[in-house]
């Protein structure tokens, strides 16, 4: 049986900062190497996929200007390819596709909407709907449609990939979720003059919501890289995102 944290009563990271939570220990050992090898089944059916239909996109997706990092949002272009392709269960998914996002080794999966979520996360979702709803993140009255951002962080040079400061496109909802399943990693988040940095261990949540969502950018910093890490496997995190 995979443990999820029983509690709910999530830590404020810094109460000036409005919205920011943190729960270091929400997934266990075992599901976050569930959640891994999930992922990387997962990201090798849409390479595979990929290679038979050979389809790329370059496009430009114009984004409000409080969101745009320097290299992030797409805001001079990037491409991508849309992929078609069976989950565990032969269930058709839809995702998309960026073999670069925010700097080089950044490899990126989109996944829009409830239908396209992959099986893998059933077990996990009702305990962060639970979580969501206790603190009144959670949109009322209404079905929630979630996002999936599946993030594979590559050695370069000896160095695993990050992710430059930006805040979250508006599409993927109000509340996003960090779920750190492989490696820690110093998360940082900023505004104006202010930097708090934060390490998030293997297996810990965050939750960016109201002023930290929309008003503070954040990154992921990138690291050395370890002896032996496999290119595609240097570090994985899943993002929630819910409307």
């Amino acid at each position: 049986m995979f443990r999820l944290s029983q509690y709910l009563d999530i830590i404020n990271v810094n109460r000036d900062i409005p919205g920011l939570f943190f729960l270091p220990d929400f997934l266990d050992e075992s599901l976050c190497c569930y959640l891994l090898d999930e992922a990387r089944v997962t990201r090798k059916s849409i390479l595979t996929k990929l290679e038979r239909d050979k389809k790329e996109i370059s496009i430009v997706v114009p984004q409000p200007n409080f969101v745009r990092g320097e290299q992030h949002n797409l805001s001079t272009g990037a491409k991508f390819s849309r992929v078609e392709f069976f989950d565990s269960n032969d269930k058709t998914l839809s995702c998309e596709y960026f073999p670069e996002y925010g700097e080089p080794g950044h490899e990126l999966i989109y996944f829009r909407g409830n239908e396209n979520l992959p099986d893998f996360l059933v077990g996990v979702l009702p305990s962060i709907v639970q979580m969501l709803s206790s603190r009144r993140l959670l949109p009322t009255n209404c079905k929630s449609n979630w996002r999936l951002t599946m993030n594979f962080y590559n050695s370069i040079d000896g160095r695993l990939a990050g992710f430059p400061f930006h805040v979250d496109i508006p599409a993927n909802g109000v509340v996003t979720m960090i779920l750190n399943i492989e490696r820690q990693v110093v998360f940082e988040i900023t505004n104006g003059d202010r930097l708090e940095a934060l390490n998030l261990p293997v297996g810990a949540l965050l939750i960016l919501s109201g002023a930290s969502r929309y008003e503070w950018k954040h990154r992921v910093k990138s690291s050395d890289a370890e002896d032996g890490v496999d290119k595609y496997a240097g570090r994985i995190s899943l993002v929630l995102g819910v409307k």
